[in-house]
């Protein structure tokens, strides 16, 4: 009976043994080492698809925690540009992942298990290395055959029978994650951020003005512009910038030789502008706009009327209405010179008139006028009182002598009056009597002209046509 009672307690001791041996290999609520697993593949799977909405739910952050604010911002964000993105994308294609199952550890209501992604080495193919466009950056990554591993441990707490990760804030999900905003060195489109460029020369100088909408200046550096003479390279070099516009200056100690001009700015394989002039002799002064060719430059062509009749052609002096204009914009120095306009008339057929400003010829009277004042406009906008003063300031400003600066700031101001119009531009009926032409018009007071024995006549228009000319306008039958 004795040995009965033994073999009963020890078989006793036995269950009771095995059952807190059982017990203590099965975690609280009887969770399996399977469920984990899932777990973790489902989290593993959110942040190979950089889903920042599905990785919260998966995880006991609180929707509106900085965590997860963070998180959204750092895959969800606007401050990438659109090449980041893209380099991101390609490189989150590139991730697999393999779960360490012997890693898995659960203790009541908490778990862990490690997790190896694997995906492409980016720094060995994107580190360093600068790309002319995002694609060439996309294809490094397609191609790269290097790979690199990032191992991360992912908590578990036990919610609502559900295991969620509890450690999102680690800064290893950060590291993770460091391919987004990469720093990319890739060369920028700066074609898309030129505004307008335009070609100008007098008789020792030519240059080529490229303006943007954006500051370009970190890319100064890297622009060349290229100036050939009739096809030959005959000056390389990198140009310089101020105030949103990139100039390309070419001049020679003496006049210009006859011939084309070609000038072309590229930043790398992008061409930022390129203009043409020809010079047909010495004296030629002028420019053209765009990659358009123009024979002494500022254009050539003159006043097309919108009728058919008679022209005639009268020079006025606009030297008032002009220095009007650069008062109100804040120029106050004493002009000197002469700033002429040539006036057209054109007598229809059907009775009608066109009285307009020739601007065809204006650019290059406006340069003259400008050249002669530009020594004390100079003065004024650098605050100088000297010629001396005016040398050690284009010193100062890397220009080397005065000259230089000289001439690059009167085709600054040219550039600024390429398009200058007057304004004036007139129609109505005429009607002659004798030697009288009357001239009738809704826009201004009605006007009359004397016929000259010349072809000509005589029109006191005074200061109707707004060049404050108080003295007659002689008009002559256009050649």
């Amino acid at each position: 009976m004795k040995n009965k009672t033994r073999l009963l307690a020890a078989a006793v001791a036995g269950t009771v043994a095995l059952s807190c041996a059982s017990c203590s290999m099965l975690p609280f609520g009887g969770a399996k080492k399977e469920d984990i697993i899932e777990a973790a593949d489902a989290f593993a799977s959110a942040l190979v698809k950089c889903d920042a909405g599905k990785i919260a739910k998966l995880t006991n952050e609180d929707k509106d925690s900085d965590t997860v604010a963070k998180l959204e911002e750092h895959l969800g964000g606007n401050y990438y540009s659109e090449d980041q993105d893209a380099v991101a994308e390609a490189i989150a294609k590139t991730i697999t992942y393999e779960i360490d199952e012997d890693s898995v550890e659960i203790s009541k209501d908490e778990a862990e298990a490690t997790v190896v992604f694997t995906m492409v080495d980016y720094d060995s193919v994107l580190d360093g290395v600068q790309f002319d466009y995002v694609t060439d950056a996309l294809t490094a990554i397609e191609n790269c055959k290097d790979e690199t591993e990032v191992e991360l441990t992912f908590e578990f707490a036990l919610e609502d029978d559900e295991w969620l990760v509890s450690n999102l804030s680690d800064k290893s999900f950060d590291k993770f994650y460091s391919f987004y905003g990469y720093d990319l060195d890739i060369i920028p489109d700066l074609t898309a951020l030129v505004d307008a460029w335009s070609t100008f020369n007098t008789d020792t100088y030519l240059t080529l003005e490229v303006e943007f909408c954006e500051d370009v200046s970190e890319y100064v550096d890297d622009m060349t512009y290229t100036v050939w003479q009739d096809n030959y390279i005959a000056m390389e070099t990198t140009p310089y910038y101020e105030d949103m516009v990139v100039f390309c200056d070419f001049s020679v100690d003496g006049p210009l030789e006859p011939g084309t001009y070609d000038i072309s700015l590229m930043f790398h394989d992008q061409q930022l502008g390129y203009g043409t002039v020809v010079i047909e002799d010495n004296s030629s002064i002028g420019g053209g706009t765009g990659s358009g060719t123009g024979v002494n430059g500022y254009g050539t062509g003159s006043f097309t009327p919108s009728i058919d009749g008679d022209m005639y052609v009268a020079t006025a002096d606009a030297t008032n209405a002009f220095v009007e204009g650069l008062e109100a914009e804040g120029f106050g120095v004493d002009f000197e010179g002469t700033l002429n306009v040539d006036i057209v008339i054109v007598l229809g057929d059907n009775g009608e008139f066109e009285f307009a400003a020739d601007n065809s010829s204006l650019a290059a009277n406006i340069y003259d006028f400008m050249e002669v004042n530009i020594d004390p406009i100079m003065m004024e906008f650098l605050g100088v009182s000297s010629e001396d003063e005016l040398e050690a300031t284009a010193e100062s400003l890397g220009m080397g002598t005065y000259d230089t600066l000289r001439q690059t700031m009167l085709d600054a101001l040219v550039l600024e009056f390429e398009d200058y119009d007057f304004g004036i531009y007139l129609t109505g009926t005429y009607t002659t009597d004798g030697d009288t032409i009357y001239f009738e018009s809704s826009d201004v007071t009605n006007f009359e002209g004397v016929m000259g024995t010349d072809g000509s006549f005589t029109v006191d228009i005074g200061d109707t046509s707004g060049l404050n000319n108080n003295e007659p306008l002689v008009f002559y039958p256009a050649d």
